[in-house]
């Protein structure tokens, strides 16, 4: 009965060695990866502008003189990345649509170009990679 058991314990130290050896390896990619999805991009020239959705939290970060970042698609379909439009028109028909747009949300404007950093889901686009918000370009406040 002890030698069954020795394997038994065996059996299980090969399996957590096995799984601690798989997620320090996932640990270990996610750590190379992630200056990817964290690092904003910023474009120097932009042929077409990429507009998105914010609430009164963006425009307030604005003023103070802090970044805000809208994050791009992540791995393994953990989030698509954030609304994308082509123009400051959609954006604000799709804010009219969830009915925000006299909730204190805006539209705003993005450091990226919209035929390189966006991609499409269906009829609507997201970011494929984390721009800076740079400004807001509808209501009051313009930046």
């Amino acid at each position: 009965m002890s030698k069954r058991m020795s394997k038994r314990t065996r059996k299980r130290v090969r399996a957590l060695i096995s799984l601690a050896a798989i997620v320090g390896g996932v640990l270990a990619v996610a750590l190379l990866a992630a200056p990817n999805y964290i690092t904003p991009t910023q474009r120097e020239e932009i042929s077409r502008p990429v507009y998105t959705v914010g609430d009164a939290n963006y425009t307030e970060a604005l003023e103070d003189g802090r970044n805000v970042v809208k994050f791009g698609k992540l791995p393994l379909g953990l989030y698509r990345g954030g609304m994308a439009f082509e123009t400051v028109e959609e954006a604000e028909s799709y804010l009219s649509e969830i009915g925000k747009q006299q909730q204190g949300w805006g539209v705003f404007e993005l450091s990226g170009d919209f035929e390189l950093d966006t991609y499409s889901v269906g009829d609507k686009y997201h970011t494929n990679k984390p721009l800076l918000v740079t400004r807001r370009v509808n209501g009051v406040e313009r930046f």
